[in-house]
């Protein structure tokens, strides 16, 4: 497996290690079919629409002698869907723990510059601000307005790098309100004549003549995007363009592989699951979005 795509699972586990203990396995695609599946868990009678602008955190960035640009900041509530309903024995807090998240694009042997906000609160010097790992290489301090200001520079074979955002005040702070950051080289879409760019779920039910599949904008993998789409054999790549979300969850045979672009996005809207022939990934009960980066051709 791809390091970086199991450092991305390791961020998702600072998160939601307790939802995957105790929430249920069994996505739910409405409040009644699941009222009863258990008495600790409470279904949002008017659930999250995502993607989500974070209300917790904006952030900028700078790559070498550049100026500064925004970035925009996704969040997702633990809670705030049927995909991941609030479970009381689950330690967290409802309505209010949350992961933002943000794509920064970068090269190899780039000096990246990131400004971060707190939306709630200016950070201090005593809300010790650093990131996760502690081993990666990035420089942390709190400006004289309150904002955190972060420095890395990323290596000669870069190939996508991510992180966390860590602080505390005592009340708010990393491990309520995580920020997590990724670092995404760019990646050229394919191009040939077996290649298909979905732009509706319809087209996936004729894609025999392709062996490459491109995914643009916001698509379900099917309405609603609660059920699974099991990629067809010929299909061997997957394309996730940037700013692409896709809601349901792939089942990959042994030979596909997920390509994404620098802002790519996948988003398990029922419990996620990528399968492939002799093993099984499950990330079960993610709140909406987790992000399918760094990987050129990695199978999954």
């Amino acid at each position: 497996m791809n390091r970086s795509y199991l450092l991305a699972l390791l961020l998702w586990a600072v998160f939601n290690t307790a939802a995957l203990a105790q929430t249920n396995f069994d996505a739910c695609v409405d409040t009644n079919g699941c009222a009863n599946a258990d008495s600790n868990v409470d279904y949002p009678a008017n659930p999250l629409t995502y993607p989500m602008i974070s209300d917790q955190y904006a952030v900028q960035y700078k790559l070498g002698t550049g100026g500064w640009s925004n970035a925009p900041v996704y969040i997702s509530y633990y809670g705030g869907t049927l995909a991941s309903p609030f479970n009381t024995n689950s330690g967290y807090i409802s309505n209010k723990t949350s992961m933002s998240f943000v794509s920064i694009p970068a090269a190899t042997n780039t000096t990246v510059y990131l400004r971060v906000t707190n939306l709630i609160s200016g950070f201090v010097a005593s809300d010790n601000v650093s990131v996760r790992p502690s081993i990666k290489p990035v420089a942390v301090n709190v400006a004289a307005d309150g904002t955190a200001m972060l420095t890395t520079t990323t290596a000669p074979d870069f190939n996508g790098e991510q992180f966390l955002l860590w602080w505390s005040d005592g009340t708010n702070g990393g491990i309520i309100q995580s920020l997590v950051f990724f670092l995404d080289p760019p990646y050229p879409a394919p191009i040939g004549p077996n290649v298909l760019t979905i732009t509706t779920n319809t087209q996936l039910a004729s894609v025999s003549n392709f062996d490459t599949l491109i995914f643009q904008g916001t698509n379900e993998l099917v309405d609603g995007g609660y059920a699974d789409y099991y990629v067809p054999t010929n299909i061997i790549k997957i394309y996730l363009a940037p700013g692409a979300w896709v809601f349901g969850k792939f089942f990959l045979h042994t030979a596909a592989a997920l390509i994404s672009g620098s802002t790519a996005r996948a988003c398990w809207m029922a419990a996620g699951s990528v399968t492939r022939s002799g093993r099984v990934l499950t990330i079960r009960a993610i709140t909406a979005c987790r992000l399918i980066q760094h990987q050129k051709h990695q199978n999954i």
